[in-house]
């Protein structure tokens, strides 16, 4: 007499291994089955977590090479940047044409937040003037006292470079924060009030 095949494998056994028994004429036989090896709950977690792990150190990788790079370029902007305002500050046009043409910042601001133009304009400097204007540089700018260029140029007397500034625009009825306009502020050089007066400064 045939059977039906029976599973005697206990049930927490049966993912591991697994038989049936068949009872025939020759007796009770044991056949294996095929192993289930799907992985286990645990083992998928494992695996997974293991996963998500190697991504992070991927991108903590990838976040950590930006982040230097950054630092690097950052660094180098501002020595550019300072080496500008050096160039300024001795009057080397050559050096200011070459730092800026190297992605020196023309709006760079030193430790009293003035701009290059303003520097140039206060020196009398028509050349340097000129390069940053023609580099775009702003002429509406103002410092901490709400000086302009023209403003700094007037304090420093040079009527050339207050001419320049005005033909390119700068405001001749901009005023600091304290109410001072041009006039004022070049009180001391007849000159350059003459060219403010012809601009109809007030």
């Amino acid at each position: 007499m045939h059977r039906e095949p029976l599973n005697l494998t206990p049930p927490l056994l049966r993912k591991e291994r697994s038989f049936t028994a068949t009872i025939g004429k020759t007796g009770l036989m044991l056949k294996p089955c095929a192993t289930d090896i799907r992985p286990s709950p645990f083992r998928r977690g494992v695996g997974e977590r293991l996963k998500r792990m190697k991504r992070y150190k991927i991108a903590l990788i990838f976040a950590c090479v930006l982040a230097a790079t950054g630092c690097n370029s950052s660094a180098k902007r501002s020595e550019a940047n300072q080496a500008l305002l050096e160039g300024i500050r001795k009057g080397d046009t050559a050096k200011v044409r070459t730092l800026l043409e190297q992605g020196a910042d023309r709006e760079a601001r030193n430790e009293s937040e003035r701009t290059p133009l303003m520097l140039a304009s206060l020196k009398g400097q028509e050349a340097m003037v000129a390069l940053l204007l023609e580099r775009g540089a702003d002429l509406k700018a103002t410092d901490p006292e709400g000086m302009t260029p023209l403003l700094w140029a007037a304090f420093g007397g040079n009527a050339k470079v207050v001419k320049l500034l005005i033909s390119k625009g700068a405001d001749v009825h901009a005023k600091d924060h304290k109410g001072q306009g041009a006039l004022e502020w070049a009180r001391d050089h007849p000159d350059v009030i003459e060219a403010f007066k012809q601009a109809d400064a007030k």
